[in-house]
């Protein structure tokens, strides 16, 4: 299994965060205000969480939801507390691209349900409705 089946969804949701960085740094006035912080934070945090977030079989589309949960809380922030701008209008299609990405990449994470029990591995391929595989046999619900 190569490293993008294994790690598809947090390589994507690390390159939004950068990308959310560079924009946040270089667009514009090339000076990072507190909104654009938030903005970065949010991202960072989407990253690491797709990262942390298991794949588990009863519900694949975990890490896709906590991204999208993340990016909604950053996108009200970004509208709340900085207004609606062009600078905040990208972060905020930034922050939904992200979701987009990471719900179609590829990813794959071997949990264990409790002491005592065999490891299961789950992964997904490119596509939202790609199927699933555990333990090397492929699902089809």
């Amino acid at each position: 299994m190569s490293l993008i089946q294994k790690y598809g969804k947090a390589g994507v949701a690390v390159v939004f965060a950068g990308l959310t960085a560079a924009y946040a740094a270089l667009g514009g006035d090339q000076h990072v205000d507190p909104v654009e912080w938030v903005a970065i934070a949010t991202a960072a945090a989407q990253a690491i969480l797709v990262w942390l977030v298991p794949l588990v079989p009863s519900a694949p589309w975990l890490k896709t939801a906590v991204n999208g949960a993340l990016a909604v809380l950053g996108v009200l922030t970004v509208a709340i507390v900085g207004g609606l701008d062009n600078a905040e209008v990208v972060l905020m299609l930034l922050a939904g691209l992200s979701v987009l990405g990471v719900g179609v990449a590829p990813s794959a994470s071997t949990t264990t349900a409790g002491p005592g029990r065999a490891p299961v591995t789950t992964s997904v391929g490119w596509g939202s409705g790609s199927p699933r595989v555990i333990d090397g046999e492929l699902v089809t619900r």
